[in-house]
Parts: C-alpha cells; sequence; structure tokens
C-alpha cells in the first residue's frame, strides 16, 4: 500500500511541534492543504508533499511568527457562526439542511470552520438571499 511511512509521520509531528503548533492547529492545516482528517491518511506522495509545505514554514521566520494569526487555521467567530445561522434562518433553511451544507465545506458543524470558510459560506448564503428576494421580487411584480 501507498500509506504515510512512521517515519514520515514522526517527521510530521516533530515539525509541527518546532512550530509550536497544537494537534488541533496541525489537522486544521492538513484539512486546509489536503482535505483530510488525520495524518494516517496520507499517502506517502501526499506525506513528501506535506513535509516539505512544513519545512518551507520552518525555514520563512516571519510567516511561521504569523501563521497562527492566519484566517486559514483560526476558528470561525461567534459573530460569523451567528451570522451563518441567522442567514440560513432567512433562506428558510432546516437544522438538517444547514448540516448537510456545513459537511459540505468539510466541517461537521459550524464551528469547525476556518475564519476564511466561514466568510465563505457567508458569501454564498447571502448569495442566494439576495438570488432568492429578486426571484420573489420579480414574481410580485408580474402578478
Amino acid at each position: 500500500m501507498n500509506s504515510i511511512t512512521a517515519p514520515q509521520r514522526k517527521k510530521i509531528y516533530a515539525m509541527s511541534h518546532q512550530l509550536r503548533w497544537s494537534t488541533e492547529i496541525l489537522h486544521r492545516f492538513l484539512k486546509a492543504k489536503f482535505v483530510k482528517e488525520h495524518i494516517s491518511a496520507l499517502t506517502r506522495f501526499e506525506a513528501f508533499k506535506f513535509i516539505n509545505i512544513l519545512q518551507k514554514i520552518l525555514d520563512d521566520d516571519h510567516h511561521q511568527d504569523n501563521l497562527l494569526q492566519n484566517a486559514h487555521l483560526t476558528a470561525c467567530t461567534n459573530k460569523q457562526c451567528k451570522e451563518i445561522l441567522n442567514l440560513a434562518e432567512e433562506i428558510g433553511w432546516t437544522n438538517g439542511k444547514i448540516k448537510d451544507y456545513i459537511e459540505q465545506w468539510g466541517a461537521k458543524r459550524i464551528e469547525s470552520l476556518t475564519q476564511f470558510l466561514a466568510e465563505e459560506l457567508i458569501k454564498k448564503l447571502n448569495s442566494e438571499l439576495r438570488t432568492r428576494r429578486a426571484t420573489s421580487s420579480h414574481k410580485e411584480t408580474r402578478c
């Protein structure tokens, strides 16, 4: 099989330790780069690429200092979570529909989204709401 090797796994965890990343941050970064939940799900080639990415981060001191500030890794804010729920409610979505849509974005719960993904989802929901309003307005003017 072409699964990640034990030395590759150890190297990834050692590098994340050098970056002072928690396991949660490491997994968020993994998910952002490879859409995989666990290190063990990587192939040997993906692990090789991931190690190279981590090495570039380690080599770039400025990037390393600012990485935890990066919206691609930081959990969405309470404001974003509330906005997503409010928009979904305004569109008329049930909790099941919200859950299904969130899962399409790679998260099990709204709170699991990164700030970046939450912003993208808010844009999508706003677009959906504008479309529904325009359709509804168009129907009213025709009557």
